[in-house]
């Protein structure tokens, strides 16, 4: 699921992401069982919804039903309260995003001393990891100047980018250049 507000995003794997996990895409590693077990707690979806459904900021909320099982989840959402106990399954799974997923906040400027377009490159890295939309992820990629595309991140150093938000900046286009270059 991902929803958007007008100033801050949460974003969760859905019921088709966690069927990509459980049967060993790529994307996720060669043991995702630590990621299943993380985001995939009972009631985790559940909460997220009903945060959407609570927050006056969230503008949008898109909501995937493909089986009846979710269908009775998202109805549930409508009519069970938001509770310390989904407040806390949202933390944890926040804790778990936290050095992967980018908020696109800006606060990096978006680019490093080398020029690679970091917020770019973690936006494809989330239409790959996040929506299974890997085609559509390289295309991107694949747009961007050849100079950008040349760089590799594995040689240096240190990032010269530092996520306020706990982005493990460098892994991540180290891992976006992996899949895409």
């Amino acid at each position: 699921m991902c929803i958007v507000s007008g100033q801050s995003s949460f974003k969760g794997i859905g019921g088709g992401g966690f069927s990509r996990i459980e049967r060993g895409d790529r994307l996720y590693g060669v043991a995702p069982d630590a990621l299943t077990s993380t985001l995939k707690q009972e009631g985790a979806m559940l909460a997220a919804i009903k945060w959407a459904l609570k927050n006056p900021s969230v503008d949008t909320a898109i909501v995937c039903t493909t089986n009846f099982d979710q269908l009775d989840e998202n109805l549930r959402a409508l009519t069970e309260p938001y509770t310390d106990r989904d407040r806390q399954l949202l933390a944890d799974q926040l804790a778990y995003i936290s050095p992967l997923y980018c908020r696109m906040c800006g606060s990096c400027g978006g680019l490093c001393d080398k020029g690679v377009p970091v917020s770019d490159m973690l936006r494809y890295l989330s239409y790959a990891e996040g929506y299974g939309q890997f085609a559509m992820a390289r295309d991107h990629f694949l747009e961007l100047p050849a100079e950008a595309r040349q760089i590799q991140c594995r040689d240096c150093s240190s990032c010269s980018v530092n996520c306020p938000n706990g982005v493990e900046v460098q892994a991540r286009l180290i891992k976006a250049q992996a899949l895409f270059a």
